[in-house]
């Protein structure tokens, strides 16, 4: 069930990190990715595509954060991912 006092995220909301260094994260924005609390941002490095970044806080291993160049964001709050049409709901928790 969706709490309906959080907002839908914005792809405009997501902060876009271009430099990377030891707790990078913290610069991202809180959100609830399909039901699970996590920091997400996009990685724009010089020799690399535009890449969001989803890192969940349930998450030991931060090399199992979720990323993926092929995302759109058709409406707030819905996060259109891959070639087959997956959805991950996200909401702000700030």
């Amino acid at each position: 069930m969706v709490n309906t006092a959080l907002r839908p995220v914005k792809e405009e909301e997501i902060p876009v990190l271009t430099e990377f260094e030891e707790g990078h994260e913290k610069n991202g924005i809180r959100v609830l990715a399909d039901g699970r609390v996590a920091t997400c941002f996009v990685g724009s490095g010089a020799w690399s595509s535009q890449k969001i970044v989803i890192l969940y806080d349930d998450e030991e291993d931060p090399k199992m954060a979720f990323t993926t160049k092929y995302y759109m964001f058709k409406e707030p709050g819905k996060m259109a991912w891959g070639h087959q049409g997956e959805v991950i709901e996200m909401l702000h928790l700030e």
